[in-house]
């Protein structure tokens, strides 16, 4: 919804422009509480894991049965997406520099079907969050196992990207022990921004080749429960229309091929949007532009 009411924004007129902005400003809190919700120990979770009508394991809503209609409305967060957080070319890299984290294993993210393009730059991946004991940590981070919609079904959940400094409170956002206590009634984080010392980008001005950090040599990469880069991303698939308890989740992956990479070839049909160039492509090529982060 923040895109589009963000287009909306662009072609009003003042003061109707201003209401627009409030409107967008609304909406974007809103989001990120309803993120933060996800984290709540006490929190119930508004999905569950089970077979899916498509293929495999999928995400379907759960919601109380003391639910007005038993269903979440359009806009609402519904899972978040698990995984670890590769960031894009930076903008302090100049225009000589030259992303190069995903020529690094080519062959390894044309076969992950984990890895998720955010609109904002750089990419997460779920893959290392597979496993059945990973949904334990939080209900809630399910999102990497969200299905495209086979021929019979439509897409009924989109992205958000945010920056989890944003969606915490402050008290979380900083390693403090003496907020120890503060922080117990959160679940932990599910993104860390990657730190296995590969190389992220060739800065042309310097001509230097800039690695990843390696996990503890510095302070922006995460070090233990709840206290996070200041700087990470995540992703929350939230309802683009009101949906009932029992509806299985569905994204549109957005693939604009053929061709396509290798781990959707023999099942992957594109809807409508693709077709039209008309949706994001989250799982197929990279997007290595600038973020206003580093």
């Amino acid at each position: 919804c923040l895109h589009r009411s963000w287009a909306r924004t662009r072609t009003a007129k003042w003061p109707h422009a201003a209401e627009e902005i409030m409107l967008l400003l609304a909406c974007h809190t809103r989001m990120l509480e309803g993120i933060l919700s996800l984290l709540r120990l006490k929190q119930l979770p508004l999905v569950t894991v089970k077979k899916s009508t498509v293929s495999g394991r999928g995400v379907f809503v759960s919601v109380p049965c003391d639910w007005p209609l038993r269903k979440v409305g359009a806009g609402t967060p519904l899972c978040l997406y698990p995984g670890t957080y590769t960031p894009p070319l930076p903008q302090s890299a100049g225009t000589d520099g030259v992303y190069v984290s995903n020529e690094v294993h080519r062959e390894y993210l044309e076969s992950n079907a984990y890895i998720l393009n955010l609109p904002t730059g750089g990419y997460i991946d779920g893959s290392c969050r597979v496993a059945e004991a990973a949904e334990r940590r939080n209900p809630s981070a399910v999102g990497h196992l969200v299905n495209h919609p086979g021929r019979d079904f439509c897409p009924n959940v989109e992205v958000f990207s945010f920056l989890w400094r944003d969606a915490l409170p402050e008290q979380n956002r900083e390693p403090d022990k003496s907020e120890r206590s503060a922080k117990d009634d959160l679940l932990p984080v599910p993104n860390s921004v990657r730190s296995d010392g590969t190389p992220w980008y060739f800065d042309g001005m310097t001509g230097e080749l800039i690695r990843f950090s390696v996990h503890g040599n510095q302070a922006d990469v995460a070090c233990s429960r709840n206290e996070i880069p200041p700087k990470v991303m995540g992703a929350v698939l939230y309802a683009s229309r009101d949906i009932r308890h029992g509806e299985e989740l569905f994204l549109d992956y957005g693939l604009l091929g053929p061709p396509f990479p290798k781990w959707a070839k023999g099942w992957y049909e594109q809807t409508a949007s693709s077709r039209n160039k008309g949706s994001f492509d989250y799982f197929n090529e990279l997007h290595p532009f600038r973020g206003g982060e580093s």
